[in-house]
């Protein structure tokens, strides 16, 4: 295979897994009877195919949004793009999916003793992202100062002399001080 093939392949296989990774299991709340609840917000392309779990200050790719929680009494949900306008529903379901805007900036769920917020959001809608990926794919990759096979065998040669010259240096240098140490204490005797 093309050297540039595997490169870009590789790259392109980083990118994804990057961005499908978890980031963030869900926020875990205390409701105001003592008892924990779960709610998970994601996005998602609308095909079921890419979700992006939703932490402030992170980049979500999809513009369908899921909230999904185990929380009883209900919540508020606002929905700001921090310039004028905002959505705010009262959601009493375990389960909402609603389309959110590219320009949302902040989310944030209210419920009876708890709050949070997902501040400085950027969402991309799915044909952005597979644009994205297109566009990588399609770049040059600039072709560089490669070695021949003449000059890498040149270079193993030579790496390879110097290797055993160093080598048999040093053990001269060890087997000569050796036999120094053992004539001077075994085998001279003073004369007297």
């Amino acid at each position: 295979m093309n050297r540039g093939v595997i490169f870009r392949v590789l790259a392109v296989a980083l990118v994804i897994g990057v961005c499908l990774s978890p980031s963030v299991a869900g926020a875990t709340v205390r409701a105001t009877d003592g008892d924990n609840c779960m709610i998970v917000a994601y996005t998602s392309d609308g095909h079921g195919q890419h979700h992006s779990l939703i932490q402030s200050g992170s980049v979500q790719f999809g513009t369908q949004l899921s909230i999904e929680t185990d929380c009883s009494g209900g919540y508020n949900l606002s929905i700001s793009n921090g310039i004028e306008k905002e959505l705010s529903l009262e959601v009493n379901s375990l389960t909402l999916v609603i389309p959110i805007q590219a320009d949302t900036k902040s989310i944030t769920m209210a419920g009876d003793g708890w709050n949070i917020t997902y501040d400085s959001l950027t969402f991309y809608d799915t044909g952005t992202f597979n644009e994205m990926v297109e566009i990588y794919y399609e770049q040059p990759i600039p072709e560089g100062d490669y070695w021949s096979l003449s000059n890498l065998r040149s270079h193993e040669i030579w790496v390879s002399l110097v290797a055993i010259t160093l080598t048999w240096l040093g053990t001269i240098t060890v087997l000569h001080r050796f036999a120094q140490w053992w004539v001077e204490r075994r085998l001279i005797e003073e004369v007297v």
